[in-house]
């Protein structure tokens, strides 16, 4: 049993391996989506970077190609978003907590499946056969060792066969398979599931008005579309922590929503003064004053132009709007 149990896995893995192998390798753009969809869209609710079209989130993926371009693994272009932004940004939870649980289950399941037929076959493997205890004889002389007679096998009958038991020994194997499968597919679906579900959950809970910090109410009140509201919960965020670039950013596009440009922009100017070649601010910032200064504006977008990586996803855009408004040639 255990070398056809063996020969099974080996099969399913060979399988796998081919699989895999047939998929090749993902290509640039693929691997661009992959980790835009693990990081939320900064300047939007309820969507990834990958799903969005909004600036910020051209300009996340924008960076996410040029850093991989540079090398960069996905682990420390998540790392670089999740420094910047702080922990939100990210979409997928880690394996911890009541997902790692949920992975863990199917091992837990095959582990149990198979301690049956472990015990079962170390009984079979034992011998029912005891070496004698010597016992003193009669008049104080040693006892004669006695073999003990062997146990004559039970006659076979028609109710049990002699090749029931092996049958039965035989499909162990593709129990435990299909045991694990089932299990192993049951417990990701219900794992990624509960992913969802946990990554929902807070924003449910601020929505609600149940805790949070102020910058988690203000992201729950933008996605409730009550901006004037999220600009003083974020107002209440940066008061709390001064150097939070995110917060500082979403209430400056909060602003904008709420009609409020100029406010906007009085917002990031100073930012902009430590930081001036940051592209997603200049974009943020020539994109606020487009409504408050329109020549200001479009001297701050060429700006963001000028500093913006190869290939950054918002450039083609704010070109066009810039020819359209005559301030480029041709």
């Amino acid at each position: 049993m255990t070398a056809r149990l063996a020969a099974l896995l080996l099969t399913v893995l060979a399988g796998v391996a081919l699989w895999r192998s047939a998929l090749g390798e993902p290509g640039p753009a693929e691997r661009v989506h992959e980790i835009a969809a693990s990081l939320r869209c900064p300047d939007c609710q309820g969507v990834s970077a990958a799903e969005s079209s909004s600036q910020m989130a051209l300009s996340v993926r924008a960076e996410i190609e040029r850093r991989l371009r540079a090398g960069q693994s996905a682990d420390a272009i998540l790392d670089h978003f999740r420094q910047r932004y702080g922990d939100w940004i990210r979409l997928s939870p880690g394996v911890d907590g009541l997902s790692a649980l949920l992975w863990i289950l199917p091992v837990a399941a095959l582990a149990a499946a198979l301690l049956p037929a472990v015990r079962r076959r170390r009984g079979r493997g034992a011998s029912a056969v005891l070496p004698a205890v010597p016992r003193p004889g009669r008049r104080g002389l040693p006892a004669i060792r006695r073999r003990p007679a062997r146990r004559a096998p039970n006659p076979p009958d028609a109710e049990h066969p002699p090749s029931a038991g092996r049958s039965r020994a035989d499909a162990v194997p593709a129990v435990v398979l299909l045991l694990l499968g089932s299990v192993a597919v049951t417990g990701g679906a219900v794992a990624v599931w509960a992913s969802g579900r946990i990554q929902n959950a807070p924003v449910a809970e601020e929505t609600r008005g149940g805790g949070g910090d102020a910058a988690g109410r203000a992201r729950a009140l933008a996605a409730a579309g009550d901006h004037d509201a999220a600009v003083r919960a974020y107002r209440e965020a940066l008061r709390q922590h001064p150097d939070d670039r995110a917060a500082r950013y979403l209430m400056a596009f909060e602003l904008v929503r709420s009609g409020r440009a100029a406010e906007a922009v009085a917002l990031l100017e100073p930012l902009l003064a430590t930081r001036p070649h940051d592209p997603d601010l200049l974009l943020v910032v020539g994109t606020a004053e487009l409504t408050t200064d329109p020549a200001r504006g479009r001297r701050t977008l060429r700006r963001f132009l000028a500093a913006a990586p190869p290939g950054h996803a918002a450039a083609p855009r704010i070109r066009a709007l810039l020819r359209s408004s005559r301030d480029l040639p041709g």
